[in-house]
């Protein structure tokens, strides 16, 4: 289990399954589920209590069809549709 201070950066694609990291679960143990449905790259920047920059994932969580925007190394990769690094799109960068 990844803790706050071991932040690490991963490239997230609109499509990937993820899960919650267990230290933001509402119920510990038991993480929610869901669908990375908008990325913003480099959305966080410079910010005091994130020391990585990193992207927002915006995800529709499985269990309630919510969407929750958050910092992309608050979720766990479960599954994806992009194996290659680019998979062929152009990567664009947001400001």
């Amino acid at each position: 289990m990844s803790r706050l201070d071991e932040l690490i950066y991963h490239k997230f694609y609109i499509g990937d399954i993820v899960s919650e990291h267990m230290w933001i679960c509402a119920t510990p143990g038991s993480p929610m589920y869901g669908i990375v449905v908008l990325v913003e790259r480099d959305f966080y920047r410079h910010e005091e209590w994130l020391e990585i920059e990193d992207d927002r994932v915006t995800i529709m969580w499985f269990e309630n069809a919510a969407t929750e925007s958050l910092p992309s190394c608050f979720v766990n990769l479960v599954s994806t549709m992009n194996p290659g690094e680019n998979n062929g799109e152009e990567e664009t960068k947001t400001t």
